[in-house]
């Protein structure tokens, strides 16, 4: 897997014994933005399922009263008021959604940096001999 330069310039000048001591880090790190990931998942799950429900609960009381108010021009303005503030709070639900599903992104980029970290310095290890090489590994490297 692939480090950005800088930090793939920073590991190769580790010495063996930093790279090891990130290992527990990154891998306290990894779990951390997984669970993270998996709760504002879970969030974002039953925010939308909410949501829908709130939209469709809405549209079927503002059509309700838009049948009982009749010709009244006073009662058809406090819909129109009614409905309009009830667009505003569904608009803003929306945009939560989209901030949500910015950080649900954020979320996994971070994680797969920090997985290619960890993977990049086991491979490492491996490369300068201190890992031994699992069974046919060696094998897959010349593919």
């Amino acid at each position: 897997m692939a480090l950005d330069a800088t930090t793939e310039k920073l590991f190769c000048a580790a010495d063996a014994s930093t790279l090891l001591a990130l290992l527990p880090l990154l891998r306290s790190q990894i779990e951390q933005a997984r669970a993270e990931l998996e709760r504002v998942e879970r969030h974002q799950k039953n925010s939308a399922d909410s949501d829908a429900k709130l939209a469709e609960t809405y549209g079927e009381a503002l059509a309700k009263f838009h049948t009982r108010i009749g010709d009244d021009p006073e009662a058809r303005e406090s819909l129109r008021a009614l409905r309009d503030k009830v667009n505003a709070a569904l608009g803003r639900l929306r945009e939560h959604d989209e901030r949500t599903a910015q950080h649900v992104d954020d979320l996994f980029r971070h994680l797969v940096e920090l997985t290619q970290r960890e993977r990049w310095i086991v491979d490492e290890m491996k490369r300068r001999g201190y890992l031994p090489l699992f069974p046919g590994e060696d094998l897959l490297s010349e593919l």
